[in-house]
């Protein structure tokens, strides 16, 4: 699919900072969050967004996921989401964590640097919600969230290169917020030290099923919505939206080792900044290199040195 040149030749206008020679939307049939994610990055690597504007939505079953430089720990329970076969996966974009399930829908914004610009992205969706749903009234903050009534139904993050840019945001739609409570909390066993890692600023959330009371607000019509916004504020006379599926390794050649690289240890919790902590009901106090103690408090327990901190907190 990504082979077939679809040809809309885009004249300039207000969301334009060039001509480009596609606009289009696509939809993942996946919904596991290492095939999406390595979708994104495989996007990202190997399709010329510098003259093209991609919509990209996308959803996932039950998972949590942080940012680049975040550490998981003091973002999640780890123990908690083993305990409930939940997945933890580590982004190549910043920002905060964040809990997906299927009530939530992702969309990523790919686009030439010169036409990224974050606030008009989260506008487009706040214009496509209010629109068709008219009893709400979405908005966008400047920190890069959409409110409603005061509380978040979504937050953003980016990657940006050089020459090309990817910006992508949730949006609570019906998401379990139990869970969502639940799992964005740390072990309250652990003491932190202050770190380099990017900490999570939590809002008061909503899901806008909730405040549209529209059991027709679903995953495909909200889809439909964006979808049709972003062609229109576009000029594109265009409505599909191409549905893909990024497990299939002939349209996605190298899919699968994105995929796998973003499953290693050694990435969703190696890639964590040098941390300290203190471990209250052992009274050990722990310092942490990519995931592997490498001092402890106690000189008794200094056999805890070189094995992984997840293995000292399964035990």
């Amino acid at each position: 699919l990504f082979n077939i040149q679809f040809g809309y030749s885009v004249v300039m206008n207000k969301w334009l900072s060039r001509t480009v020679q596609e606009i289009i939307v696509y939809r993942s049939l996946s919904q596991d969050v290492f095939v999406n994610l390595a979708l994104e990055d495989w996007i990202f690597q190997h399709v010329d967004i510098a003259n093209k504007r991609i919509l990209l939505l996308w959803r996932n079953k039950p998972c949590v996921v942080i940012g680049r430089h975040q550490n998981p720990w003091i973002e999640t329970n780890i123990n908690k989401l083993k305990d409930m076969n939940i997945k933890l996966a580590r982004r190549r974009s910043g920002g905060g964590a964040v809990y997906h399930d299927l009530g939530n829908l992702n969309c990523t914004i790919f686009s030439n640097r010169l036409d990224y610009d974050r606030l008009r992205n989260l506008q487009l969706i706040c214009d496509a919600i209010n629109t068709k749903w008219k009893g709400l009234n979405l908005y966008p903050t400047e920190r890069g969230d959409i409110l409603c009534g005061g509380k978040k139904v979504s937050g953003s993050a980016a990657k940006l290169s050089k020459d090309i840019s990817y910006h992508h945001f949730t949006l609570l739609l019906n998401v379990n917020t139990t869970h969502l409570k639940l799992l964005l909390q740390q072990d309250n066993n652990l003491i932190f030290s202050p770190s380099s890692a990017t900490s999570s600023l939590p809002l008061p959330t909503v899901n806008l099923i909730s405040l549209s009371h529209d059991s027709h607000m679903t995953y495909n019509a909200v889809c439909t919505s964006i979808a049709n916004q972003f062609y229109q504020v576009h000029e594109v006379n265009e409505e599909k939206i191409y549905d893909i599926d990024p497990t299939c390794e002939s349209t996605f050649p190298g899919i699968t080792i994105l995929q796998q690289n973003l499953k290693y240890d050694n990435w969703i919790y190696g890639k964590t900044p040098t941390f300290s902590v203190k471990h209250i009901k052992s009274r050990i106090g722990f310092d942490i290199n990519k995931g592997i103690i490498t001092n402890v408090s106690l000189q008794e327990r200094s056999d805890l040195i070189g094995s992984t901190f997840n293995e000292f907190l399964v035990h």
